[in-house]
């Protein structure tokens, strides 16, 4: 991705200049004409979101690509980024039912089994904290996932049974890092959350305030993924690898060429064609390097066992991408914690953010300013 200008706002602050989407250069062999000519719809829905909210694109076309596919997204980020304004958006062009819930436990689940039961639907979950426990929460995740990849769900107890066959969608969840620190510690998130769910982490915070979602005109239908056809000659490609690397960052080896395969065919089938394309592998490439964020926000001390999520990680890279250089006045004032505080977070996590104590700003260190560009964020 081409280097972006930064350029100073009234207060004081960096704010990325906006730029057409359709001239940010891929690099690629290909020519940036045929990526534009084969990829309408996947610009349209970046640029229709780029108007009014900066920086929320990519992450809408993920959803829509997301929900072709079939596939269980989770979106993560700090609150006020923008999560609800783009499901809002995505949930108005979606061609199916939707069906919105905030926690969907297997208990839970039983009073839903007549409404999912052989359903095509969209499970949209706005903010996942509303379920309450931790319990409930990384619960939610767990029939979620396993609802929208196996198509089906078997559970029997002492004091309930639940069958539900035939369900085919998918489902997009928006939750907090904090929420995502306490899913990722518990048993579940490795044996049935993590390879069956993409997550997808937004580092943009909202540098204007804007009272209404972004209007996204495009329209999109469902198809079986297998009539998709993937030729050999992309599947045996240096990029097609680049690609499957990428959701490397996040799966299990056969999970990550089979996330990569449908979400190729989901974004070819978004535009209107019968194969997958070189362009589809390009656009899909440089829109998943943010899947590779997630190494850097985990620690894991056991081959098998859980990972510790540090929730300081995420927003802070989220400023430096989203200003470049920023007060500790903002951290204030966005977080709503002390100067001290604010302080103390930085100096703790001095290998991603340098602090001018003179100036009272902070800047990125050369290691966060790396992490960024090679997730496609800077």
């Amino acid at each position: 991705m081409a280097k972006r200008k930064r350029k100073k706002n009234g207060n004081g602050k960096k704010k990325t200049e906006k730029k057409d989407v359709a001239e940010i250069k891929i690099q690629s062999d290909l020519a940036l004409a045929d990526i534009e000519r084969e990829h309408e719809k996947s610009i349209s829905i970046i640029e229709s979101v780029e108007k009014t909210h900066y920086g929320l694109g990519r992450m809408a076309l993920m959803e829509i690509i997301s929900d072709i596919a079939g596939k269980t997204l989770l979106v993560i980020g700090s609150a006020g980024t923008g999560k609800s304004t783009v499901m809002r958006a995505v949930e108005r062009v979606i061609p199916r039912g939707t069906f919105k819930v905030d926690s969907l436990t297997v208990s839970g689940l039983r009073h839903f089994q007549e409404k999912l039961n052989s359903a095509n639907l969209t499970i949209l979950v706005d903010d996942l904290s509303k379920a309450g426990t931790q319990y409930s929460e990384s619960m939610t995740l767990v029939t979620l996932a396993e609802l929208v990849y196996s198509g089906y769900f078997v559970k029997a107890t002492s004091s309930f049974k639940i069958e539900i066959y035939g369900f085919s969608g998918s489902a997009i969840v928006n939750l907090q890092p904090i929420i995502l620190k306490k899913c990722t510690s518990t048993s579940e998130w490795e044996s049935d959350i993590r390879d069956k769910t993409i997550r997808w982490y937004n580092l943009r915070f909202p540098t204007d305030y804007v009272p209404r979602p972004p209007k996204i005109s495009v329209d999109y239908d469902y198809r079986n993924l297998e009539e998709i056809e993937l030729s050999n000659e992309i599947r045996n490609s240096t990029l097609y690898q680049k690609l499957v690397s990428n959701f490397l960052h996040q799966h299990t080896f056969t999970r990550a060429y089979q996330h990569a395969n449908d979400m190729l065919r989901a974004i070819a089938i978004l535009n209107d064609r019968e194969k997958v394309s070189w362009t589809d592998v390009v656009v899909l490439e440089w829109l998943t390097r943010n899947l590779r964020l997630e190494p850097y926000l985990f620690t894991k001390t056991h081959l098998e066992g859980s990972r510790q999520l540090d929730p300081d990680i995420l927003p802070l890279l989220g400023l430096c991408a989203t200003y470049g250089e920023f007060s500790i006045h903002q951290i204030m004032v966005q977080f709503q914690i002390a100067e001290r505080t604010a302080y103390d977070i930085i100096r703790k996590h001095n290998d991603l953010v340098v602090l001018r104590e003179r100036e009272s700003t902070v800047v990125p260190s050369p290691e966060a300013i790396e992490i960024l560009r090679d997730c496609g964020e800077w």
